[in-house]
C-alpha cells in the first residue's frame, strides 16, 4: 500500500510540474508572439508622410551620368519620396533631379537620392525588363513640398473613406 501511495505522490508531483511548466512555456511563447505582432506593425508604419499610390509623369535624370534622362512613371508618392518604374537599375546612392507633373498643370522639382531599386516581375510593352526604385527627396523647395503634400491629401481625401488611390 505505502508503494502505491509514493508511485501516486510521485505522478502527482511530475504531473503537476509539468502541467505548471508548460503554462510558463506558454505564456511566454504568447508574450513573444504579441511582441512580434507589435514589432511588424510598427514596420508597416514606419513612413513619415502618408503615401499615394498615383501614376504620374516623372522626368528623372542621374547625377553625374551623361546621357541619363528619362522620362518615367511614379508608382507612389509621399511627402518624403517617390518610387519610379525605370527602364534600368539605378544604383544605390545616385543623385537624381526629378520633375513631377502634379495634375492641374503644376510640377514638383525635386533632388533625391535612390535608397533601393530591384527588378520587378513584369516586362514593358517592348519585352523589356523593368526596375522600381525608390527615391528619397534631399533637397525640395518648401513651396513645392506644401504643394505636393497637398496634391496628396486632396486626392487622399476624394478617394473611398480615405484609403489609398489605387491607379494601375
Amino acid at each position: 500500500m505505502r508503494g502505491i501511495l509514493v508511485v501516486i505522490l510521485t505522478v502527482a508531483i511530475f504531473g503537476g510540474t509539468a502541467i505548471l511548466l508548460w503554462i510558463r512555456e506558454k505564456r511566454l511563447v504568447d508574450r513573444v508572439a504579441g511582441e512580434l505582432d507589435a514589432y511588424y506593425s510598427m514596420l508597416k508604419d514606419r513612413r513619415k508622410s502618408i503615401r499615394l499610390n498615383k501614376r504620374l509623369s516623372v522626368d528623372c535624370k542621374v547625377m553625374k551620368k551623361p546621357d541619363s534622362r528619362w522620362s518615367v512613371f511614379s508608382k507612389d508618392i509621399s511627402g518624403e519620396g517617390i518610387c519610379l518604374n525605370m527602364p534600368e537599375i539605378l544604383p544605390q546612392d545616385a543623385i537624381v533631379d526629378l520633375d513631377v507633373d502634379i495634375p492641374g498643370e503644376k510640377h514638383i522639382i525635386a533632388r533625391g537620392k535612390v535608397v533601393w531599386a530591384k527588378e520587378i516581375d513584369t516586362l514593358d510593352s517592348e519585352g523589356k525588363r523593368q526596375f522600381d526604385s525608390g527615391i528619397k527627396f534631399i533637397k525640395i523647395s518648401p513651396k513645392d513640398k506644401d504643394e505636393l503634400v497637398n496634391f496628396i491629401k486632396g486626392s487622399l481625401t476624394t478617394t473611398d473613406k480615405g484609403e489609398e488611390e489605387r491607379d494601375e
